[in-house]
């Protein structure tokens, strides 16, 4: 009986330390975004769902939009994003935007006024 306490003593106290040692889950869509793209995300601050990601140009429309994050890489002709979008105010198409985004370590991230509707994100050269 003593011998039957004693594996279950070290069986448990294995248990523990495998949980004690456990990686942490993954973490949010931020994360996602690798060198060399540009990423649309739903939440501000580059947070929520990652709607979009590519290292080329976006190729359909993305609704819902909150932020934004350039990850290009120096590439003399093709490093900045230029995004054009419209802002929704209660599903009411509301103005048209357009924007160049320099990569890092630049200002190569930021967030859209309101939800918008991004029509297009092309790569190209240095922003006017």
């Amino acid at each position: 009986m003593r011998r039957i306490s004693l594996l279950l003593g070290a069986a448990a106290t294995a248990v523990v330390a495998s949980l004690a040692t456990a990686p942490a889950s993954s973490a949010g869509a931020a994360d996602t975004c690798v060198s060399g793209e540009f990423c649309l995300y739903s939440g501000t601050n580059q947070t929520g769902t990652l709607l979009w990601s590519g290292a080329g140009n976006l190729d359909h429309k993305v609704s819902g939009a909150r932020s934004y994050k350039n990850l290009g890489t120096e590439y003399p002709g093709a490093d900045h994003i230029y995004i054009d979008w419209y802002h929704y105010i209660d599903g009411t198409k509301f103005t048209h935007n357009n924007t160049c985004v320099h990569y890092p370590p630049d200002t190569y991230k930021g967030n859209f006024h309101d939800y918008a509707y991004v029509t297009a994100a092309t790569w190209g050269g240095e922003c006017p």
